[in-house]
């Protein structure tokens, strides 16, 4: 490949392992081979371009690796809230699964019959992976430079018909998170920091080469049926390639009621960028059986259903199920799957029960 492609204008690095060790304990192709003699030459045959010995491990060791693949919310469990607080210097998988879109489903009839069960969830489950999306991408660039350099969200367009993490499913028709992605991508975008707890802060970010001066930021919160809850606005100038904080976020808002937010960012008159949460301090549930139930058959996701396996090998053995049913701690052990983002835990757990 180096050698086909070693002048070609696209290629900026090369990589010579894709997660060499998917489970935690598993180092051997990191450390002995290939890996290290796939740097060696690769290091050799191109010196003029960096080269990493693996991608998706390793974020610590930015010489070597330094990117993360962040599945938060998605194949890693736990919920896409989870994101917030990670400080991560470049993210070059996340996202999460959802079924293609009714009409490209039914286009094959073989997967229409396997994923039958979710016909009537296909809206909820795009749903999160839109929100997902907007939430994770949002607090990528509020951590600009800081240390975040960049994200590759995974991945555009599906290969095949599937449920899967592309925006756009194998027809090219936009699944929801497809606005969702495009939105909150927008190289000036104005956006709201929260948690599940209630807003923090106002943010724009810039990326483009010139300032954004005498900048007018508004914001509007109203509950349900249109009640004001509050409004206001700041002038603010935004540095050029920057994220910057507009604003402290002072309003209450009641944990037992819904409200909408939308901000507003203007320049000269124009509205440069709009934003709207709907609910966003009650975010989606993750979706039942997600992402740990696989059809082995079409070798899919597939949330549940008459054709799910576990991915837990045990428990889709009778003996398997006969000590589910006799010790609760092996349900126990898939849930914390589903609950812990923990790739030791995770590690141990597989090491433990297959």
């Amino acid at each position: 490949m180096i050698a086909q492609l070693h002048n070609h204008p696209s290629i900026v690095t090369w990589c010579c392992h894709n997660e060499p060790a998917a489970l935690s304990f598993q180092d051997r192709n990191l450390i002995h081979r290939p890996d290290p003699r796939l740097y060696r030459e690769a290091t050799a045959l191109d010196p003029s371009r960096p080269v990493f010995l693996c991608s998706g491990r390793r974020e610590e060791d930015w010489l070597h690796s330094g990117d993360t693949h962040a599945y938060v919310g998605g194949a890693h469990g736990g919920h896409y809230l989870d994101a917030y607080g990670r400080r991560s210097k470049l993210v070059t998988e996340f996202g999460c699964e959802a079924p293609l879109n009714l009409t490209t489903l039914d286009e094959t009839p073989f997967l229409a019959d396997r994923l039958a069960h979710l016909r009537e969830h296909i809206g909820d489950i795009q749903a999160y992976q839109a929100a997902l999306l907007k939430y994770q991408v949002e607090w990528y660039r509020l951590t600009r430079l800081d240390p975040c350099g960049g994200y590759i969200q995974f991945m555009l367009v599906d290969l095949c018909p599937q449920v899967g993490c592309g925006v756009l499913d194998a027809a090219r028709r936009p699944r929801a998170a497809f606005e969702a992605l495009k939105s909150a991508s927008q190289p000036v975008h104005v956006f709201l920091e929260y948690t599940a707890s209630g807003p923090v802060a106002i943010w724009v970010v810039n990326d483009t080469e010139q300032p954004l001066l005498r900048s007018l930021v508004e914001w509007q919160v109203w509950g349900e049926n249109e009640a004001p809850i509050t409004r206001g606005s700041a002038q603010v100038d935004i540095p050029a390639q920057r994220a910057q904080r507009v604003t402290m976020v002072t309003w209450a808002s009641a944990p037992d009621r819904p409200c909408t937010v939308v901000l507003r960012l203007l320049q000269d008159g124009r509205v440069v960028d709009e934003n709207r949460y709907d609910d966003p301090f009650h975010p989606l549930p993750r979706p039942d059986a997600y992402p740990w139930h696989m059809d082995p058959v079409i070798g899919q996701r597939c949330f549940g259903g008459p054709h799910a396996r576990s991915s837990l090998r045990v428990f889709n053995t009778w003996y398997g199920r006969l000590a589910a049913w006799l010790f609760p701690v092996y349900r126990w052990a898939e849930g914390m799957f589903q609950k812990r983002p923990d790739p030791r835990l995770d590690a141990l757990l597989r090491a433990l029960l297959g």
